[in-house]
């Protein structure tokens, strides 16, 4: 969503395709991160005008509750660009665990370290 002029029409059309009770899957890259924090303008996913729009999760939880959708979980991931841990040998079979496990830290929760936010939401409704 961020690459589009029109997120929002895209993201409308993204809902009305979604079946009650079907889960609509969203990877966006999240600002409001220690990462991108931390980075600011030479933060990776900062890069106008490939990214044209970033999205609070308080705005994507609000337009999609508008329209019936609930958030059912939400994480964050290192994405592909970043992994400084992968080349530490002893750290190899764990590294990809590594983001969920900060996850689940209840301080994580509330300001997470990685930038890629994945967010899974369920439509309500009858299938009538």
């Amino acid at each position: 969503m961020e690459h589009l002029v029109d997120p929002l029409q895209f993201l409308q059309k993204l809902k009305n395709l979604v079946k009650p009770n079907g889960i609509l899957v969203i990877m966006i890259p999240s600002h409001q991160t220690l990462k991108a924090k931390f980075l600011f303008k030479k933060w990776h996913m900062y890069s106008p005008p490939e990214h044209l729009n970033f999205y609070s999760r308080s705005f994507l939880d609000n337009y999609l509750r508008s329209d019936s959708f609930t958030l059912q979980k939400r994480y964050y991931s290192i994405g592909g660009m970043f992994k400084p841990l992968r080349n530490i040998n002893i750290l190899k079979p764990i590294h990809s665990k590594i983001p969920f496990l900060l996850d689940s830290i209840p301080l994580i929760k509330k300001v997470p370290v990685y930038d890629h936010m994945f967010s899974y939401y369920k439509k309500v409704g009858s299938d009538v």
